[in-house]
């Protein structure tokens, strides 16, 4: 059999700006750091042995403390961002250890306070700058402008507010480098292909295909009381002759202003319902520092199952020995195939 040599990756962490590598060499047990595509931000977790107290005590990290993480291996650096510790954990007995977590700048305590604010005659292009310009982010995207006429939070952090109204009109949103990053699901499924993946580039993988639970059409209903108005709308699931879909309807009764905008939710929630059709995650078998949350990856070898992905959440773990491993969660954006008994004998 032969034997595979992964070349090691290196990591390089700074602490308010000052680089900390050396530092954290002797006592480093492992990093962790995720990649979040959609309504969260971006965490990193550092494992360290503690057994003279040395961490938890003189060395104790400040909260609210940066980090910045890079991990480089022979394809390539990945700049990982730069963190705000939030959390630190103690554990013992026998060595102790110490866990630094921290989540990406730019998600400050006020953007994970409940609040209660109303939008009206507004639009998601304006709501959105409302809360980059609130908590001093750079507003990254291109949002269509959508009128919003009427849109209440309530008991929500901005940050849940805002995710809850981009799902509601098809966009995904997260902070990234003090960035409010608004991306609609449409343009990212029409990316081209990033990486190819066989097989044999994974040491595990799980699909899983919701057979019966495909949406064929959305309604969106919603009465305006003041002008006596129903606004209606419904979208039908693209089909192809080879594939079964459901009869299932999904309804909403979210809060339209025309005509219009019932059209646009109604596409957004039967987007985001055959989104989840057929959905997976795949370990690799070694560290990929050219993998990003929202890259499209072509699976090849994977049977009825082949086909382009969104990958969505990317994790990157490196331990003391140099090993690097990336996991990610991926989702099917093209016509996913449920092949019927008489289809199958036909073939």
């Amino acid at each position: 059999m032969a034997i595979v040599t992964v070349p090691k990756a290196v990591v390089q962490v700074t602490y308010n700006q000052k680089d900390i590598s050396r530092s954290l060499d002797a006592d480093f047990i492992s990093l962790h750091v995720t990649d979040k595509l959609n309504g969260e931000s971006d965490e990193l977790e550092i494992t360290l042995h503690d057994a003279h107290d040395k961490w938890s005590n003189d060395w104790y990290a400040g909260k609210g403390d940066t980090l910045a993480v890079t991990i480089r291996d022979d394809l390539g650096v990945l700049d990982a961002g730069i963190f705000e510790i939030d959390e630190i954990e103690v554990n013992g007995h026998n060595p102790q250890t110490v866990t630094i977590k921290a989540l990406a700048t730019g998600v400050s305590h006020p953007l994970r306070t409940k609040n209660n604010t109303a939008h009206d005659n507004s639009s998601l292009a304006k709501i959105a700058r409302h809360y980059a310009n609130k908590h001093g982010l750079a507003l990254v995207g291109t949002i269509k402008e959508i009128p919003i006429e009427r849109s209440t939070q309530y008991q929500e952090t901005d940050i849940a507010y805002l995710k809850r109204l981009a799902d509601q009109y098809g966009y995904v949103v997260t902070i990234k480098k003090k960035q409010l990053v608004f991306s609609e699901i449409a343009s990212l499924k029409s990316l081209p292909t990033h990486l190819t993946v066989q097989k044999q580039d994974l040491s595990s993988y799980r699909l899983t295909d919701k057979i019966r639970e495909v949406a064929k059409s959305a309604k969106q209903a919603s009465t305006n009381a003041q002008k006596r108005k129903t606004h209606k709308s419904l979208k039908q699931a693209e089909q192809s002759g080879e594939y079964l879909t459901s009869s299932d309807q999904i309804n909403s009764r979210h809060h339209a202003s025309n005509d219009a905008d019932a059209s646009l939710q109604a596409q957004a929630k039967l987007d985001k319902a055959n989104n989840e059709k057929t959905t997976g995650d795949m370990s690799f078998c070694r560290g990929r520092t050219d993998i990003k949350a929202g890259m499209v990856a072509e699976l090849q070898g994977f049977g009825v199952l082949s086909g382009r992905y969104q990958i969505g959440d990317v994790s990157h773990t490196v331990d003391r020995s140099g090993g690097y491993v990336t996991e990610t969660s991926i989702k099917r954006i093209d016509v996913s195939p449920v092949l019927s008994k008489t289809q199958k004998k036909d073939k």
